[in-house]
């Protein structure tokens, strides 16, 4: 029931389990939480084969099908004729940057600002928790998270995590 949905977001939300902070192959986790995705238009493309970085697998797991199920909706409800989601993961000297871009319908700019506001959203269901969470996720790694729209068309969302020296 609804009410019990609610509470459940809410509690997940506001009560994120204990981060398990271990070594774990950044490259292997996002591959296999792509997997969860039945769509062919989404692409994964990596400068590293393997990339260690100590993170909560299941965290980031969750970061990932957030993000990917937002532009997966996008293209949807948009009926984008020649859907892309290209999923990209490179290192550089400090920093890993994940980033996530559709050929969605973008994100109206007064949106912006509020779009990891708990709560908000301008889908019809759903709780609007998802991209607050991804964000407190993201931080508390000491990571960043950028969004942008692309001029094409979509948008990126970037993780950028510092990589521990």
């Amino acid at each position: 029931d609804t009410l019990a949905a609610i509470a459940n977001a809410l509690a997940t939300y506001a009560d994120l389990p204990e981060a398990s902070k271990e070594p774990v192959d950044i490259v292997e986790t996002v591959r296999r939480g792509l997997e969860v995705f039945d769509k062919d238009y989404i692409k994964f493309e990596s400068t590293e084969s393997k990339l260690i970085a100590v993170i909560d697998k299941t965290q980031l797991t969750r970061v990932i099908t957030n993000l990917v199920k937002n532009s997966v909706q996008a293209i949807e409800y948009n009926a984008i004729a020649d859907p892309l989601i290209l999923v990209s993961l490179e290192k550089n000297e400090e920093v890993v940057r994940l980033s996530i871009k559709d050929n969605g319908g973008g994100i109206r700019e007064e949106n912006m600002d509020r779009i990891f506001e708990p709560k908000f959203t301008t889908k019809t269901s759903g709780m609007g928790l998802g991209l607050g969470m991804v964000k407190n996720i993201v931080e508390a790694y000491d990571g960043k998270m950028k969004l942008y729209n692309n001029e094409v068309g979509g948008v990126t969302f970037q993780l950028i995590f510092p990589i521990p020296s």
